[in-house]
């Protein structure tokens, strides 16, 4: 009898572990390349996600920043105001047209890593990162 209630309870908290609600669900995927990465990008008013799909060993976060921002960018015509994540999946506040991104939220994972953006009009964009 015990089995199987650890069993159950064992699913149970399985699904629990692997289903979440995502902010992003109700927009549509968008499959690109940027910088040699393949990323699924969901990109809604002023802001945007970025969820990357290929393998690399150890990347940092700001190296996939950047490809992640320069891809949202040209995929929505705005610019890039902020970056927050980790190596895997990135949110990006989009400003559009001169309206004001999204605001930045708090980070709420120990480990995730934020990144603002500042532009230049001679040279690359630099882009300033705390974690």
């Amino acid at each position: 009898m015990i089995r199987p209630l650890i069993l159950f309870l064992l699913m149970v908290a399985n699904a629990a572990c692997v289903s979440y609600v995502d902010d992003f669900a109700y927009l549509p995927v968008l499959r690109a390349q940027q910088g040699g990465g393949e990323f699924d990008v969901r990109v809604g008013a002023n802001v945007a996600q970025t969820i990357r799909k290929n393998f690399e060993w150890n990347p940092t976060f700001e190296s996939v920043a950047h490809r992640s921002a320069a891809l949202a960018a040209r995929l929505s015509g705005c610019t890039v105001s902020w970056v927050i994540g980790d190596p895997s999946v990135q949110v990006l506040g989009l400003s559009c047209d001169g309206a004001p991104p999204a605001k930045k939220p708090k980070l709420w994972r120990k480990f995730s890593f934020s990144c603002d953006r500042y532009e230049h009009r001679h040279g690359p964009d630099e882009l300033i990162c705390d974690g």
